[in-house]
């Protein structure tokens, strides 16, 4: 008589980082003394690139300053560089999941294939120019709601809004999150948080809210309404 053999499940494959890609929006930097007052307004370019199999994306920024009344980025004049950083952003493993390629993911995506889990643990790594590295841990998951730059909560605008992919990364010094060359000076953040919103129009909402050691507690830092300017890189 055979022996009845059983075939252990495929395990399921993550699909891309929804912030693949290049992109360019203008957004504004809030005072660090009154809440909620932008202090400087700016143009950005970010890029995320995946590399090899594994789920890592090199990430760059570069922002300049702009005039206050600046609509978008082509219009935007580039008055003087403000700030540069990189890093990497990856996906960590979970239980029952695996890497697969770009091609591949495309692929099991148009065969219906099941969806990936509804939270992926991630981690990102990133250098700043004033001598700090910065580790910073989060989840990718999907939200029905959020705060748009016009103030409009989801469905005020009269269309049914779905759940959007949704990127948090948080850093925090009492977990040793940041690092700091000799070249380091000044205010000394304690928490940073970075935030990433797919918008049902296509742009992405990127914020982020600190708290230095003169804070008390984390305070909206800037935010950014950008538009992907190509397709995967």
């Amino acid at each position: 008589m055979s022996t009845p053999t059983h075939t252990a499940p495929k395990p399921q494959a993550q699909a891309p980082l929804f912030i693949l890609g290049r992109w360019r929006g203008v957004g504004k930097v809030y005072s660090v003394t009154e809440r909620g007052v932008a202090k400087i307004h700016y143009c950005e370019e970010m890029e995320v690139r995946r590399e090899g199999k594994a789920q890592a994306y090199w990430h760059h920024r570069q922002t300049w300053k702009t005039a206050p009344d600046a609509q978008d980025f082509a219009s935007a004049e580039k008055i003087v560089p403000l700030h540069v950083e990189s890093g990497v952003i990856k996906i960590l493993p979970v239980q029952g999941t695996t890497t697969i390629s770009r091609d591949a993911a495309q692929a099991q995506e148009e065969q219906s294939a099941p969806a990936a889990p509804a939270v992926l643990p991630v981690e990102g790594i990133f250098i700043h120019p004033f001598s700090v590295s910065e580790v910073a841990r989060g989840t990718v998951t999907s939200r029905s709601s959020s705060s748009s730059p016009s103030g409009l909560e989801d469905g005020q605008d009269g269309q049914e809004q779905g759940p959007r992919p949704y990127l948090r990364l948080e850093a925090r010094e009492a977990d040793g999150s940041f690092h700091r060359g000799l070249g380091a000076g000044g205010k000394t953040t304690e928490v940073y948080i970075r935030e990433y919103e797919l918008l049902a129009d296509g742009k992405l909402l990127y914020k982020c809210a600190l708290k230095s050691n003169t804070m008390p507690e984390p305070w909206e830092h800037l935010e950014c309404l950008l538009q992907r300017v190509d397709g995967e890189l």
